[in-house]
């Protein structure tokens, strides 16, 4: 009991375990060019595409970081201050293009939408438009069944920062409140000329270090991230020569090339270290992964050798010729299956017509049906479940004496008739299976099978580790399907007891023994009387078709006198075989319980040097920002 109760907690906990959850839909692509102007502005054209099921994107445009202090011109305030704002969002386009937008040509305004106050699923060509302290919130309508690409066009007053030496710009692409995953984002940011001086960084969160950021030309950086997961910030810094943005309205007053790369110096060191402490990280993580998979191989072999040595018993006899165990065909059915089904019926049933418990009779209305007449009202030595049986089937469906097969195969047609013989067939089941557990053939739960469940139910670990310090190994990702199997392939074997064992490699020989019944001597036949018994003991083993053709060949062959003892044995048996008895008595149990259930079924259907490289931490700290994700 207490291994059941360890297994049933491993196997629980496999289901409770914290378990990464994956986002169902992700933004597929978004594509964002930011052109620097010479007013200091910057005009922005950004194009995505959806993946899954929308009726629409929300997308928040912001111009300005309420949360930042007031720039004073101290070395701090070039990690994020309010200089780095915009003023205004102007030349707002909300519009859709072709999803055949790329790297080389984002597309173009092929249908402008149309701003209302109000819309509602299903609509297109329309946005709501919110407007806030700090930029505007759109709910853009383009349901993912007219497979167009979200596109908008407008311009960031004023976000330039003029250094009495250089200028720049630090503007936050995306804000800490995308909900969505990224599967793929590129950004271009042009200046209005070259200049090859020109130097260019990224940040982002600590959580999200791939992002690279590549100066293209004397004239573009270029950010690519492969991934991004949500609510992950992506800050753009440019440093560059300040007579491009001659028109220009926002100075500083105070020099800023030392303090930049300064700062962005600081960023990128620690981002290295972070970066260095996640290779560690990955480097365990996949170590754990691999020793993971070696001890998965390791359980799986020890349960093939545990399931090999279970199957072995001193017992090497090619036929058995006596009866294996003194139980019902049932309970050998358990012993086989570790189950009992609607043949283990059929054959209790034949059971009590070979103990006389029942007596055969032919119906004299219908030809080729019988009547199964019970012998003694009072069931004196009956079981408890041949008690059950016979009143389900001599009571419930007879009139308490008999049955006909007739009425049997029919009485499942009516549906409270099929219920009260449902319950009742699940009532002697459980009773067979609870005798059946009663003859220790099984052990509860072998070693080799717990070991299993807790090699399973750590796959799931495996995956969440791999998940959440993304390794991108992919053996930690799959550590979850051969986890399961292991766990599955486990439990679906049954350990046998010693008993259990030697009685199952018996009923093995005694099934060889009846299958070549027909190669035997006659002289080494058994008793007449016993071939009813092998029939009932055969339907369980799956022979009884072969075998009852071969005893009919061999009774053709016997000449036993009238006057004989072995005549009235022989002459019950012939008969019953002789008309298909007991093949027809297996079809009347299989097609009651069968219509039974169909009657009860149908009623109840009802995700620092600034020339380029990877991010940096600090992503979100300065202007701008925003987010978005579907409705």
């Amino acid at each position: 009991m207490k291994k059941k109760l360890v297994f049933i907690l491993l196997l629980s906990s496999f289901f409770i375990l914290p378990f990464p959850v994956f986002a169902k839909d992700n933004t597929k692509r978004m594509y964002i060019s930011m052109d620097v102007l010479e007013d200091g502005s910057i005009k922005v054209v950004e194009v995505a595409e959806l993946s899954g099921e929308y009726n629409g994107r929300l997308r928040n445009l912001e111009y300005q970081n309420t949360s930042v202090k007031q720039f004073t011109g101290d070395y701090e305030d070039f990690k994020g201050s309010s200089i780095y704002n915009g003023s205004a969002i102007v030349d707002l386009k909300v519009c859709e293009t072709s999803l055949t937008f790329n790297e080389d040509n984002l597309g173009s305004c092929e249908r402008e939408y149309r701003e209302v106050s109000y819309g509602s699923s299903g609509m297109s060509g329309v946005y709501e438009k919110i407007d806030t302290v700090n930029g505007v919130n759109l709910k853009i309508y383009n349901p993912a069944s007219r497979k167009k690409a979200f596109y908008l066009s407008y311009t960031l007053k004023d976000v330039v920062v003029v250094h009495n030496d250089v200028a720049e710009i630090a503007w936050n692409i995306l804000g800490d409140s995308y909900e969505e995953n990224i599967d793929d984002l590129k950004v271009w940011v042009n200046l209005p000329k070259k200049d090859s001086d020109l130097r260019v960084f990224l940040k982002g969160s600590k959580n999200i270090l791939n992002g690279e950021i590549t100066r293209e030309n004397d004239q573009t950086a270029y950010i690519y991230y492969d991934f991004l997961g949500a609510y992950n910030p992506v800050t753009v810094r440019m440093m560059f020569d300040k007579s491009m943005v001659s028109t220009a309205t926002k100075f500083s007053g105070v020099d800023g090339r030392s303090s930049i790369l300064k700062v962005e110096k600081e960023s990128a060191e620690e981002a290295n270290k972070i970066r260095d402490q996640i290779k560690r990280q990955n480097a365990i993580v996949i170590g754990i992964t691999i020793l993971w998979f070696l001890l998965a191989f390791l359980a799986f072999f020890y349960f093939l050798i545990s399931k090999k040595k279970n199957n072995k018993v001193d017992f090497h006899q090619d036929y058995y010729r006596d009866f294996p165990g003194d139980y019902g065909p049932e309970i050998l059915e358990y012993l086989l299956k570790k189950q009992v089904t609607d043949k283990g019926m059929s054959a209790a049933l034949l059971n009590l017509v070979h103990k006389k418990a029942l007596k055969v009779e032919d119906n004299p209305k219908l030809k080729k049906d019988y009547f199964l007449v019970l012998t003694d009202p009072d069931m004196a030595g009956f079981t408890p479940n041949e008690e059950v049986l016979c009143k389900n089937f001599i009571s419930v469906i007879g009139d308490g004496k008999q049955v006909s097969l007739a009425k049997i195969k029919s009485y499942g047609k009516d549906i409270n008739k099929a219920q009260l013989f449902i319950n009742q067939y699940h009532i002697w089941k459980r009773n067979a299976i609870s005798e059946g557990k009663q003859k220790g053939f099984f052990d509860q739960v072998h070693r080799s099978q717990v070991i299993a469940a807790i090699v399973g139910v750590m796959s799931s670990l495996i995956v969440y580790l791999n998940v959440a310090f993304q390794t991108g190994f992919i053996l930690g990702y799959l550590a979850i399907v051969f986890g399961i199997f292991e766990l599955l392939f486990a439990m679906s074997y049954s350990f046998k007891t010693e008993k259990g064992a030697l009685e199952y490699a018996k009923w093995q020989a005694f099934k060889r023994f009846l299958e070549d019944f027909g190669m035997m001597d006659e002289k080494e036949l058994p008793e007449v009387k016993l071939w009813g018994k092998y029939l009932v003991y055969a339907t369980i083993l799956g022979c009884a078709e072969t075998l009852e053709k071969t005893m009919k060949i061999r009774m053709d062959a016997m000449n036993i006198d009238e006057s004989s003892n072995l005549y009235l044995d022989y002459y019950y048996t012939n008969r019953l075989m002789r008309a298909g008895f007991y093949s027809t008595i297996s079809s009347s149990v299989s097609t009651a319980l069968s219509s039974s259930r169909s009657s009860i079924a149908s009623s109840s259907s009802s995700s620092s040097s600034g020339f380029g490289g990877g991010s940096s931490f600090g992503g979100g700290s300065f202007g701008g920002g925003g987010g978005g994700g579907r409705f």
